[in-house]
């Protein structure tokens, strides 16, 4: 907008009424930073003394005085909205009222963002009104950006920038007459400030309308998504499940900011950066009834941070999922409480709590599934933590809610650790010293054995009290002129117990044991770019003097285990990168020989363990491939392997096959598990896909899993039609699933931009 005049038009007059000006125009243009406002008419009050509103040198441009009451910079009582922050504008601060006539049209950047059949605003109060608005609003749902379509007959300006209406439309849809969308009986649009996405909007009395023909009632939504761009209104899913039988799914968001502000408040938040989020995701679920998951969020960035869910169902059927508990041992009424709460208390200090508690041992698995796999909940404890300095400090207490778990409750435990720090020189190399202290008061219990091991050890339930303390003096020496580092070290070991596995007196334990390691850090990056990088190392250990007494020392963690013995840990790590065609291999490689210890007979090698990326191309063909193994060379056994490859053969189709194998811990060395899994994704068109996968039990030759899905993504819709199978569940089940576009995630490609393997 460089060099053109601030408002233009093609014919104006001028009016005088009382102690106001009145300008009107015919076919106004309204320019300021990067917007444009274009109207049919447009009617300006202006103060008598406003200054020159004519300049007759230049027709066709009128120009207003000096800001009489509002100074350059400043900001008036003026709506913050994308149809009043014209009258923010120094040019035009000796406008009291406007009057624009449609059509009206607001571009932004060269486009088009709003437009209205009439508008007026007055500049003194901040009030006006908008007909026949249509506004464009950004989202950001999911980690992608959409843009919402509002539609209003009648819309009020309110002094804080905010747009009401008492009957709007809003959706995603780019056609005149939209085959999506949501009626709502109060809209709110409310200014945030934040440029990218520059509003706020809140609904009520809301339904969802598909078509024209099916019109579904919809809670209040107080945002279209929140920060963390979820949307207030998700999935809506309809199948038959062979488990539950047919089902019927679908949750919803809304924000809680007075309930939200009052916990701000007692907790201390920044009362202008605040979230109180409350969430329902509700399933009817045929043969075992209504399944509802109640959660709260609420947070403050930078000082807590808290959710909180609660899944409940009444059932009284047979369980099929992974865990499965007898009716006869399980209450109808089922339920899964959970929390997870961060309160920050300085920086670099917080305090974490944690509870997760079942009414039986098989919520989790047959009804959270998906969160089951990714990640089982099962603990519940305070933890507090503070990092100064050099210096970190941790006390913790955890227990055991629910009576059939098998673990160590910390009744509780405390520690101390000062990081590496210099003390002095030796010659010339540096002399560093690192510390450790810890106590604490240790039970462990055992629970179920029909679904929970117990400890493998023989001991049992037992108690004790614990002190420790360690101590670390190294001296890294460069060698090979600085390429790699040798570093002497010496640890001083000491540690007591209250109680002994076997009712003997009560064990202690100290240890001198010394060692070296030899690290290096080798690369070099070629005249093309490639680059190949090796980070190689080596140490050996052994105890030196070791005095214990007392009984046999009760299993609680590693410092249990045994120190006596010569030890060799050998490690690489490699990155290869080619400069002239796609190649990356990121390995690393570990594995550790024990000579005497007095649990290992003779010299052995302990397992290898190997974890390995790799993306390419085989001509036109991208692959990517990612494995992580562990290998016992003493009994030349796999003892874990789980290897995912993956390539396009063609753009439109991704192939994926993996194996996965997991072996019982010695004696037995029985396999647990052997599977293969093979899938496909197949984008036929720009809208449709297909993807289909299947494991196998290679141990049985039989079909564990089985899925075929079929999905349209449309301009404001995204259908899924799937029917799957599952080992154990005694039958097929199929389904179909509605979303709205804004939740849908593509599937990425078998390579990233960036070269990374795209999980």
């Amino acid at each position: 907008m460089v060099g053109l005049p601030p408002i233009t038009y093609d014919y104006t007059r001028n009016l005088l009424d009382g102690d106001a000006r009145l300008v009107v125009m015919q076919s106004p243009v309204f320019r300021y930073d990067d917007r444009e406002v274009h109207a049919t008419w447009a009617i300006a009050w202006l103060d008598r003394d406003g200054g020159e509103l004519w300049n007759p040198q230049q027709p066709g441009d009128l120009r207003v005085g000096a800001p009489a009451a509002v100074e350059q910079g400043q900001e008036g009582p003026v709506a913050q909205t994308s149809f009043g922050d014209m009258l923010k504008r120094p040019e035009l601060s000796s406008v009291r009222e406007l009057y624009l006539e449609g059509p009206v049209e607001f571009y932004q950047g060269g486009q088009r963002v709003a437009s209205a059949g009439a508008l007026y605003v007055d500049r003194i109060d901040g009030h006006g009104w908008v007909s026949e608005g249509r506004i464009h609003v950004r989202e950001k749902i999911g980690g992608s950006r959409f843009v919402f379509k509002v539609r209003a007959d009648w819309l009020r300006i309110s002094s804080d920038g905010s747009l009401r209406s008492d009957n709007a439309q809003i959706t995603t849809c780019e056609h005149e007459v939209p085959h999506y969308y949501l009626r709502t009986d109060e809209l709110r649009m409310a200014p945030t400030g934040d440029p990218e996405y520059p509003w706020r909007v809140s609904l009520k009395g809301n339904r969802l309308r598909i078509a024209d023909r099916l019109t579904l009632p919809l809670p209040p939504i107080n945002y279209v998504a929140d920060e963390d761009g979820e949307p207030a209104l998700r999935n809506l899913t309809v199948g038959d499940s062979a488990r539950y039988g047919p089902t019927v799914g679908v949750g919803y968001a809304r924000d809680l900011r007075e309930f939200g502000r009052g916990v701000n408040r007692w907790l201390s938040g920044d009362p202008d950066n605040f979230r109180a989020k409350f969430r329902v995701d509700a399933s009817y679920l045929g043969s075992r009834g209504l399944l509802l998951d109640l959660g709260l969020r609420l947070q403050s960035e930078g000082h807590y941070r808290i959710d909180t869910n609660f899944g409940i169902i009444p059932d009284g059927a047979e369980d099929r999922g992974l865990v499965r508990v007898d009716e006869a041992d399980r209450e109808t009424l089922r339920t899964w409480f959970r929390t997870r709460g961060r309160f920050n208390i300085d920086p670099g200090e917080w305090i974490d709590v944690v509870v997760s508690k079942q009414s039986d041992p098989g919520v989790q698995a047959e009804f959270f599934e998906k969160d089951y796999l990714q990640f089982e909940q099962r603990e519940t404890y305070v933890h507090w933590r503070k990092a100064w300095g050099a210096n970190y400090a941790s006390a913790s207490a955890s227990v055991l809610v629910d009576n059939w778990r098998t673990d160590v409750e910390e009744l509780p435990e405390a520690l101390y650790a000062r990081q590496r720090t210099t003390i002095g020189h030796v010659a010339a190399a540096p002399l560093v010293w690192s510390s450790q202290a810890s106590s604490g008061w240790y039970r462990r219990l055992e629970g179920d054995p029909e679904y929970e091991v117990g400890f493998t050890d023989g001991f049992g339930e037992k108690e004790t009290a614990r002190v420790a303390m360690t101590h670390r003096f190294e001296l890294p020496i460069p060698v090979a002129q600085g390429a790699a580092r040798l570093i002497p070290y010496a640890d001083i070991q000491g540690a007591a117990w209250t109680d002994a596995a076997d009712d003997g007196d009560a064990p202690s334990r100290s240890a001198l044991i010394v060692g070296a390691k030899l690290t290096s850090n080798l690369w070099k990056r070629s005249r093309q770019g490639g680059l190949a990088e090796f980070a190689p190392t080596i140490g050996v250990s052994r105890d030196v003097a070791v005095a214990d007494g007392g009984g046999s020392l009760i299993p609680i963690d590693e410092l249990e285990q045994p120190i006596e013995g010569t030890f060799l840990d050998v490690g690489l790590r490699a990155r290869l990168e080619a400069a002239r065609f796609p190649f990356n291999l990121d390995a690393e490689v570990r594995s550790r020989r024990v000579f005497d210890s007095p649990d290992v007979e003779g010299p052995s090698w302990q397992s290898v363990d190997v974890l390995a990326g790799m993306t390419t191309k085989l001509g036109p063909v991208p692959v990517a491939v990612i494995h992580d193994g562990r290998y016992d060379l003493a009994s030349s056994l796999t003892e874990y392997s789980r290897t995912r490859l993956k390539f396009s053969p063609i753009e439109l189709l991704d192939i994926e096959a993996g194996f996965t194998m997991a072996r019982d811990d010695p004696p037995s060395n029985q396999k647990v598990f052997e599977a293969a899994t093979f899938g496909a994704l197949y984008r036929f068109t720009p809208k449709w896909e297909f993807e289909a996968r299947q494991t196998l039990e290679l141990q049985g030759s039989k079909s564990l899993s089985a899925r075929g899905t079929i999905r349209r993504y449309g301009h404001d819709m995204v259908v899924e039609f799937f029917v799957y199978k599952r080992s154990g569940e005694g039958g097929t089940s199929f389904g179909i699933s509605l979303s709205p576009a804004i939740t849908a995630r593509r599937r990425p490609p078998v390579l990233l931009p960036s070269g990374e393997f795209a999980d």
